[in-house]
């Protein structure tokens, strides 16, 4: 196999899910990493020979690792490794619980907030948008990611 194919929702949940990813593969000198942002039963192109993770959706055709928070009714073969926790409030939280602490010692508040808006369990839909908390965290998330197809 030749590197890594991260394919994950396009949303907070997933885009912070591969964002761990992509830092603990790097961290371990792993390359290349591709990353494939996509909406649930999406067709994604997949680089050949790569080991393919899906995370915060259904598991693309040719997962190697599943990681989610909710059961689909499109669950890959018996094959698959497959870690999902579906009383955990995010995908980000079960990636959290697999990687080593300094992998994700810098986002915690970032996945707390995954959490928070993948359950809407914040008070309003204003406070999600207008929080408190810095732009700037978020910022720092994205920057750590490189998408490019």
């Amino acid at each position: 196999m030749e590197g890594f194919t991260i394919v994950f929702h396009r949303d907070f949940d997933g885009v912070l899910s591969a964002t761990l990813l992509h830092r603990y593969l790097r961290s371990l000198d792993y390359c290349p990493i591709h990353l494939r942002a996509a909406e649930p039963n999406q067709t994604v192109d997949v680089p050949p020979h790569t080991l393919v993770v899906s995370v915060d959706l259904p598991a693309v055709p040719g997962t190697d690792l599943w990681i989610d928070h909710h059961r689909h009714t499109s669950a890959p073969d018996e094959t698959t490794l497959q870690i999902v926790k579906p009383h955990y409030p995010s995908c980000a939280a079960v990636v959290h619980g697999v990687l080593p602490e300094q992998v994700v010692v810098p986002f915690e508040e970032a996945i707390l907030w995954a959490g928070l808006i993948d359950t809407s369990a914040y008070m309003t839909h204003p406070r999600a948008l207008w929080s408190n908390v810095p732009a700037a965290g978020l910022a720092h998330c994205l920057s750590l990611i490189h998408i490019s197809e």
